[in-house]
């Protein structure tokens, strides 16, 4: 649990830094990601259990930790602008909101003892499958808007290169507009 809290304060400062143009940003948000998204697979027994007890339905931990680890590689997809996105984000929210729903008919069915565990995980059902609904909503125009609202003409081209990946005329447009700035930026440097 504190791994999963580490990596989610890990991925928002990652965010703060590609929002602000500072180094490392992108990084940061794949290395969070990425890791939460392989960590919750395996290791999803270690995550949903409770510190009172260690009982726990290990299958539906593993399936539940397997449905969620599609929310974390869409959200790094998306805000890295990779295609396949709303692939990843649709299926985690489908897949989290079933989750949600058989959580809370076991909750209701068990003993006490277990509460708490279905309780971990109803929780973070809601948490990935709102966050990867809101995601999905979200125009991949808009978040390239967001991110170079310093450079409306970057923005924009980032924009047409985004919605037509074939098309090389764009690309290069592109590539020529971030080399010319570039060497403006060096030229000025004293």
């Amino acid at each position: 649990m504190k791994l999963e809290k580490i990596l989610s304060v890990s991925f928002v400062v990652g965010l703060v830094l590609r929002l602000l143009h500072w180094p490392g940003g992108s990084l940061l948000i794949i290395l969070s990601l990425g890791l939460i998204a392989m960590s919750y697979f395996p290791f999803a027994v270690i995550f949903f259990r409770t510190p009172i007890t260690k009982k726990q339905n290990v299958l539906f931990s593993v399936l539940s930790g397997f449905s969620f680890s599609f929310v974390p590689v869409g959200v790094m997809f998306k805000f890295q602008y990779w295609l396949g996105a709303n692939n990843y984000l649709s299926l985690g929210a489908f897949f989290s909101i079933i989750v949600l729903v058989i959580a809370i008919v076991l909750r209701k069915k068990i003993e006490s003892e277990l509460a708490l565990y279905y309780q971990n995980i109803i929780r973070r059902s809601i948490v990935l499958s709102l966050t990867a609904i809101l995601l999905f909503l979200t125009p991949t125009a808009l978040l390239i808007k967001i991110n170079y609202w310093n450079d409306p003409q970057l923005a924009k081209l980032k924009q047409q290169h985004y919605l037509n990946p074939g098309n090389e005329e764009y690309k290069m447009q592109h590539d020529k507009y971030i080399m010319n700035r570039d060497s403006i930026e060096n030229m000025q440097k004293p």
